[in-house]
């Protein structure tokens, strides 16, 4: 009996072990390289639903969305990757009909479609209610975590998709609903 409260005594003293995490540790590729970490904004699209009611936007996660990323960081910086993203959808007007769904895809970056949307219907939200609906994405496998050649840009990591049509979500023939804002965290290390 004292055995087993001895190990149970033992084992509460030992701490567990933690995730890593990417925004915390800058890791240099060698001893005295400096890394540094930018949060940036990248360009706003605004939503706006076709002649028939429909919306299937995509955002891509990649540096190009960055205005000017390569002439303002190329030169500085030989490598980067983007290791957070953040999108935030607002509605222009509390009279607006319909429902949104938005979702981030990390294997396709083709327009989003109905079946899609469908199976991701717990991320539906109503863009007339004028609230910040924020979706986050973070770099989380080996191959988001490479760095990459600060002058190739149009890598993508992920897609931001967001859908909605007339017939099954409700909304308006040719409504501007709001706008997606991007924020992108990306880390640079080597400098050119």
């Amino acid at each position: 009996m004292q055995r087993k409260q001895q190990i149970k005594k033992n084992m509460s003293k030992t701490k567990k072990a933690k995730a890593p995490d990417t925004m915390a540790k800058l890791i240099p590729s060698f001893p005295g390289q400096v890394v540094k970490e930018f949060k940036m904004e990248a360009l706003p699209v605004i939503q706006t639903t076709s002649a028939g009611g429909a919306l299937a936007s995509i955002y891509e996660i990649k540096a190009s969305n960055v205005t000017n990323f390569t002439s303002r960081f190329g030169s500085l910086f030989e490598e980067y990757r983007i290791v957070k993203a953040k999108f935030t959808f607002r509605g222009y007007s509390s009279t607006t009909s319909g429902l949104f769904i938005h979702w981030i895809d990390e294997k396709d970056a083709s327009a989003p479609t109905l079946a899609e949307s469908k199976a991701k219907a717990a991320a539906a939200f109503a863009p007339a209610d004028q609230r910040p609906h924020v979706l986050v994405w973070r770099a989380r496998d080996p191959l988001d975590l490479q760095y990459i050649d600060c002058g190739t840009t149009t890598t993508t990591l992920a897609t931001y998709k967001i859908y909605s049509e007339t017939t099954t979500y409700g909304t308006t023939n040719s409504t501007t609903y709001g706008c997606v804002f991007a924020e992108f965290w990306v880390q640079f290390r080597g400098y050119a």
